[in-house]
C-alpha cells in the first residue's frame, strides 16, 4: 500500500461546456489555478430516510438524495495568475454558470495520476485579513452540482 502526499496536487478550472461524463471532462480545456495552499475534502453526501415497518418495530435507512457540498479553495493571492484570474471572472459572474474543475493527485506510483472531475458555481471571493506576520490570501468558494467522475489510475 502507498500513500501519497497532498504535494504537488493540481486543481484547474475549464469551462462552462458540457460536463457530464469522463470524456467531456477530459475533452475541455482547464486552467491551472497557481498558489492553492489548501481545499476542503471533496464530499457528495448521502441523505437516508428512516422508515419503520409496523410488523417488525424497526427502523430501516433508505439513501435518498445527495448534496454535493461546497468545496473552499484557499490560496496565496497572486493578481497575475491566469488561474486565480479565471476563478476572480467566475466568481463575479451574475448568472447560474456552472463550470467544469480538475483536480490532479499526486500519486506517481502509475503511469496516470488519480484525476477527479465536477462541475460547479464559483462564488464567495473571500480576502480573509490577517496581522502583520501573515500572508495575503484568498479563498474561494466552488459548488459540486452534479457530484464526482474519476478516473483512478490505469
Amino acid at each position: 500500500m502507498a500513500i501519497y502526499a497532498m504535494a504537488k496536487t493540481s486543481i484547474s478550472l475549464g469551462t462552462t461546456g458540457a460536463g457530464s461524463t469522463l470524456a467531456e471532462m477530459e475533452a475541455d480545456t482547464y486552467t491551472v489555478i497557481g498558489e492553492v495552499q489548501s481545499f476542503s475534502a471533496l464530499n457528495d453526501t448521502q441523505s437516508f430516510t428512516p422508515f419503520t415497518s409496523l410488523s417488525d418495530a424497526r427502523a430501516v435507512q433508505f439513501k435518498t438524495s445527495k448534496s454535493g457540498d461546497n468545496i473552499t479553495l484557499t490560496c496565496g493571492y497572486d493578481p497575475d495568475d491566469v488561474g486565480q484570474i479565471a476563478l476572480r471572472a467566475a466568481a463575479a459572474l451574475t448568472t447560474q454558470a456552472a463550470f467544469n474543475v480538475k483536480v490532479v493527485y499526486n500519486d506517481p506510483g502509475a503511469s496516470k495520476s488519480t484525476t477527479v472531475f465536477f462541475r460547479g458555481k464559483v462564488g464567495n471571493e473571500n480576502f480573509p485579513g490577517g496581522t502583520v506576520d501573515d500572508l495575503e490570501i484568498v479563498e474561494y468558494m466552488i459548488t459540486n452540482d452534479q457530484g464526482f467522475i474519476v478516473d483512478l489510475r490505469a
